[in-house]
């Protein structure tokens, strides 16, 4: 009965636990954070990565709506966590909100494209 909230409850934790992990590292108090390299917890964002791709091949592979589901906009948050990390100094404003948002262009519209055709072929055929 509450099988798939607990799983939907612990998936979100741990994605939401991997999220602050590659953002903060494990330190302690924010002083010991402010005086790092955000590069020193690239490691943390790779585990993160692999942790979202693994749950999205699963989903795909054992037809885990819920895990691919996770697996897609917890490796999407990632990739946008990393994007705003690293390139926000050193990138003039106006190139990193162009290729933001080309990029939410692009993934909006393979997305709609994955949506209309699934709709498409739900709707009984008329003759």
């Amino acid at each position: 009965m509450f099988w798939e909230l607990t799983y939907i409850v612990g998936l979100l934790y741990l994605f939401m636990s991997l999220w602050l992990l590659s953002i903060f590292g494990n330190y302690g108090s924010i002083d010991n954070w402010w005086h790092i390299k955000q590069i020193s917890l690239f490691y943390w964002g790779i585990i993160s990565g692999v942790v979202a791709g693994s749950f999205l091949f699963y989903g795909l592979k054992y037809r885990d709506v819920i895990a691919r589901e996770f697996g897609i906009t917890f490796l999407l948050i990632f990739i946008y966590t990393k994007y705003f990390e690293y390139f926000w100094d050193h990138t003039n404003k106006t190139l990193f909100f162009a290729i933001l948002g080309i990029s939410f262009w692009l993934i909006g519209r393979k997305a709609e494209r994955i949506w209309n055709f699934s709709s498409k072929s739900n709707q009984p055929q008329s003759t």
